[in-house]
């Protein structure tokens, strides 16, 4: 039983050498001098594998998030340099502060020390999302009047179209009486969102006046003496307006 044993360990060293391979100790042989390989990759200069050192910026959008902006110096990049930097707006440019936004009457503007200052619109300022329809008035957005769109022209009505449009639609007929303010017309109506009337006639009926009429004066009436002539040599003739010619003062010296 003992002699099995033996045989049978025998056999597995053999099987565990022969499959390790060889195994050789104190054969006196030395081992191989690897130190100069080791040297040699120590003098040799090692490639350069630093990233390239990118520029800050090369478009505003990538200053978005730069320390330091305000409403009033916002961030823009200096493509020259590469960096961001604030840029302070222009005084009296409209700016938006996020902490303390304007109201709908109230506007934001940056001043001459870059801060974002808010004042109140002026009376009758357009407010509210829509293109009219509102107006500031003491501070509120209010609804507007057909009067707020008044384009001082009589014969159009002026109105705000659903907020998305004023308009002025001419008028026309005898329901609206205008003035053209011309002294020569008269029976004045609108007629296609133009106010006109019709032409009048000025004659006094006295022959020797000049009949004209003056857009701001109406009818105007001038004798004219040249018009009057007289059959008597020996008599002065004139142009009276309401008598027309009439015989004056005996000529003299004749």
């Amino acid at each position: 039983m003992k002699n099995t044993l033996i045989c049978k360990c025998f056999i597995v060293l053999a099987l565990a050498a022969s499959a390790c391979g060889e195994i050789k100790v104190g054969d006196g042989t030395a081992p191989e001098d690897t130190s100069a390989d080791v040297s040699a990759d120590v003098d040799r200069t090692p490639e350069d594998t630093t990233p390239e050192v990118t520029a800050e910026c090369t478009k505003d959008l990538e200053c978005a998030n730069m320390k330091g902006k305000t409403p009033c110096n916002v961030p823009s990049c200096n493509a020259a340099a590469g960096k961001c930097v604030l840029k302070p707006r222009e005084v009296g440019e409209a700016c938006t502060n996020p902490l303390d936004e304007a109201g709908e009457c109230e506007s934001a503007t940056c001043d001459a020390t870059g801060e974002c200052v808010k004042k109140p619109k002026a009376e009758g300022s357009k407010c509210g999302t829509n293109v009219c329809g509102k107006k500031c008035a003491a501070g509120q957005c209010v609804s507007t009047t057909e009067k707020d769109y008044d384009d001082k022209n009589p014969c159009t009505k002026d109105y705000c179209d659903q907020g998305n449009e004023v308009k002025h639609d001419p008028l026309t007929g005898l329901e609206f009486p205008c003035s053209d303010n011309d002294a020569c017309s008269e029976d004045d109506i609108c007629v296609g969102g133009q106010c006109k009337g019709q032409l009048i006639t000025c004659t006094d009926g006295v022959l020797c006046t000049f009949d004209s009429c003056d857009k701001a004066k109406g009818c105007v009436f001038l004798a004219d003496n040249k018009k009057c002539t007289d059959t008597d040599p020996c008599l002065n003739t004139a142009c009276d307006l309401n008598e027309g010619c009439t015989t004056t003062t005996p000529k003299l010296g004749t």
